[in-house]
């Protein structure tokens, strides 16, 4: 499996703004990717950060237009939960409680994600699961430092192993039959 990044800093799922949002660039970035069978959407935080009022609503409905639209080119879709932000200025009760319903949806059956990356319980704190780990923030509490995205890849790359590994399992025993 080859892996391509076409993740943005400081990117949006529902709004141009800080470049073109994942809505805008979906398809052309991932879409239209010739032998893409996955993706791997972690994005949303941003919007938060920005919000005046509650968007939980308009981040699942974003949510799954990308389901639908991979789905629809027979790729499959694995969410990665919102990381913690307490300490950083983008943390506010209005804000936590606008990323734990988006990482409750994302944690549902009805989501229609294909799987769950959980990068939210790989760095958070276990006293404080609303903050990064100390030794896994950059330093301000958005964004992980190396050890952060080190604990974010093993936490993707063991996820992931175990979700395609049950998979060929399942294949192999429906072949059998």
């Amino acid at each position: 499996i080859s892996v391509v990044g076409t993740g943005i800093g400081g990117n949006c799922l529902l709004h141009d703004g800080w470049g073109v949002s994942v809505k805008n660039r979906f398809e052309r970035d991932v879409l239209n990717i010739p032998g893409v069978r996955y993706v791997c959407v972690m994005i949303g935080i941003n919007d938060i950060g920005g919000a005046q009022a509650d968007i939980s609503d308009e981040l699942i409905a974003g949510y799954k237009e990308l389901i639908e639209a991979a789905h629809a080119k027979g790729i499959k879709v694995y969410a990665c939960t919102l990381t913690p932000v307490k300490g950083n200025f983008y943390y506010s009760e209005l804000h936590e409680k606008i990323r734990k319903t988006v990482n409750e949806f994302i944690f549902s059956a009805d989501s229609g994600f294909d799987g769950v990356i959980d990068m939210s319980n790989a760095i958070c704190r276990e006293d404080d699961p609303e903050q990064m780990k100390d030794e896994y923030t950059c330093g301000d509490y958005l964004h992980p430092g190396a050890k952060g995205y080190e604990a974010m890849g093993k936490e993707a790359y063991y996820t992931l192993t175990e979700i395609w590994e049950a998979a060929a399992k399942a294949a192999e025993e429906e072949n059998k039959r």
